[in-house]
């Protein structure tokens, strides 16, 4: 930093607690996902500190992370959820940047296997579904299933032991973690500047088994803006507000995308990225083709369905002039896994002059195309 500071627009550094050979304590895990949180705060000092000019034109980004770095403990459990959300809470609220490794199973499992949890359930897992530690990401973005995050983190404290609440505006939603693993804890929340409106409640917990997405036990009604909960034990609860001007927009999830993101980062009041995402109508056409077909997820398959007739989905057409010029792109003897979709998408991008797309093909950075990471 001393000798780079002038340049550095990003610092970057990796965490993981355990091997996973072995199930770790539940609150010595939990008490080292709040470290990631002190450790931004403990770098940020150190930018301060070293190039105090340039310290609010550096982010900090946490670019690797998870509970496990060799073995696989506690992976397939509900835990995993309820600490891969504290620690994004964390991450988030010291104002740092999250790239989370990784919330699918992909190459560990080549075949369909059988897990069998801690409460007797059988578990069927194929290739490419998804972990717990998604679900507990999917607390904060809405899995596509509900609000996600806003886009500014406010203050929110809590004096039950053992509880970490987070909330947001732009739009309004407070995530809790009761990291009790026994105790349901009664909770009362005090909003300022909400009234009146309702709310409505997504919970992972116990109750659902690991690999399944949160449930919706209900609505409350927000009064004298008060409302109360009960949090059961080692769970991870929203509560996406909807106040009486209106409920905010459903963020959906994306299949591979073409966005301009424009990111922001104040120390004091953190900020989070806002981007305009563009999906070619090719790239739905073959999210669901290989969702039906290739991975036997029909329902998936009907969700992208959906949103698309919802309009939740701000579509970029595809004309003749944009498929020949792919054509240009597309070799028909290179790899299978570079196809007519992927020169399409790449052709779109380069004409909208996009920032990145999101996919997980390597082949867009060859031709000199970004992820999200590289920005």
């Amino acid at each position: 930093m001393q000798l780079s500071g002038t340049r550095v627009d990003f610092v970057d550094f990796h965490g993981y607690p355990q091997q996973g050979t072995t199930p770790g304590d539940t609150t010595v895990l939990l008490q080292y996902a709040v470290e990631y949180g002190k450790e931004v705060n403990s770098l940020r000092s150190v930018i301060q500190a070293t190039v105090p000019t340039r310290a609010n034109q550096i982010g900090i980004e946490v670019g690797e992370w998870e509970l496990n770095w060799g073995g696989s403990a506690q992976d397939y459990t509900n835990f995993h959820s309820v600490w891969v959300a504290s620690t994004l809470g964390n991450i988030l609220k010291a104002g740092g940047w999250s790239l989370f490794f990784a919330d699918k199973g992909n190459a560990l499992f080549m075949n369909p296997h059988t897990i069998t949890d801690q409460y007797g359930h059988v578990v069927n897992i194929v290739p490419d579904d998804t972990n717990p530690a998604y679900h507990g990401i999917g607390m904060f973005t809405g899995e596509g299933l509900f609000q996600g995050f806003g886009n500014t983190m406010v203050d929110a404290t809590t004096t039950l032991p053992n509880v970490e609440v987070f909330a947001s505006d732009n739009p309004k939603n407070i995530v809790v973690i009761n990291k009790n693993p026994s105790l349901t804890q009664n909770a009362t929340f005090s909003l300022n500047g909400v009234n009146s409106g309702t709310i409505d409640v997504w919970r992972k917990d116990e109750a659902v088994l690991f690999p399944n997405p949160p449930i919706k036990p209900g609505t409350l009604s927000l009064q004298n803006g008060t409302f109360t909960y009960q949090l059961p034990p080692f769970s991870v609860t929203t509560f996406v507000i909807h106040t009486q001007s209106g409920a905010a927009p459903t963020i959906p999830p994306s299949p591979t995308t073409a966005a301009t993101p424009n990111p922001t980062h104040t120390p004091n009041n953190t900020s989070f990225s806002t981007s305009v995402f563009l999906f070619p109508v090719t790239a739905i056409c073959e999210a669901v083709t290989v969702l039906k077909s290739k991975l036997n997820k029909p329902h998936d398959a009907e969700r992208i369905v959906q949103k698309f007739h919802s309009g939740e989905f701000p579509l970029q057409a595809v004309d003749k002039d944009i498929l020949v010029q792919a054509t240009t792109l597309f070799n028909p003897y290179g790899s299978k896994r570079n196809t007519l979709f992927d020169a399409v998408i790449a052709t779109l991008a380069k004409q909208l002059e996009a920032d990145a797309i999101s996919s997980f093909e390597g082949w867009y950075r060859k031709i000199g195309l970004r992820e999200p990471y590289q920005l």
